[in-house]
């Protein structure tokens, strides 16, 4: 193989870098007790955060929980991933800094900083409002189109 197509490691970092915002996958890390300790700018857009931090390092310090509302008892995924290790694709309903209802996918694992030895959880965030709004909407259809032929007193069929 030509060493020349390998990337090197610096560049492998801006593909992967790249590669999650194309896909719109925000990628952050917070302490146990909900302290920002890194996100990249594409979990800014997720939580519709950009507006108000163009920079995600000036969230560094910042509690998760100040950054926006859930909408409804989420449970606490930190004590989740705590308990299991971790957290696969549980969606939250949440109410963003800008005022937007939000649907938001994550799946967080348990990590340990080798440096330190703290423990921290690693989490992946996609924004998920369209498909849930379209999912919603495919189940209120389909609820109506049951009712309206359940009411109906005789068979009907179709000849095509």
């Amino acid at each position: 193989m030509d060493r020349t197509l390998i990337p090197r490691e610096e560049e492998l970092v801006v593909i992967r870098e790249e590669a999650m915002e194309f896909a719109g996958i925000g990628l952050y890390r917070l302490l146990l007790d909900g302290t920002v300790v890194f996100m990249n700018h594409q979990t800014l857009r997720v939580l519709d955060l950009q507006d108000q931090y163009p920079d995600p390092t000036a969230l560094a310090g910042r509690n998760v929980s100040e950054l926006f509302e859930y909408l409804e008892e989420p449970g606490s995924f930190r004590a989740a991933v705590l308990k299991t290790g971790s957290v696969r694709n549980r969606e939250y309903h949440l109410r963003t800094l800008s005022g937007h209802l939000k649907w938001i996918l994550h799946t967080s694992y348990l990590v340990t900083d080798t440096a330190t030895g703290e423990q921290a959880i690693q989490a992946i965030a996609m924004d998920v409002t369209e498909q849930r709004v379209t999912r919603d909407a495919l189940r209120r259809s389909e609820d109506k189109t049951r009712a309206i032929l359940r009411a109906m007193p005789d068979l009907m069929f179709r000849l095509a």
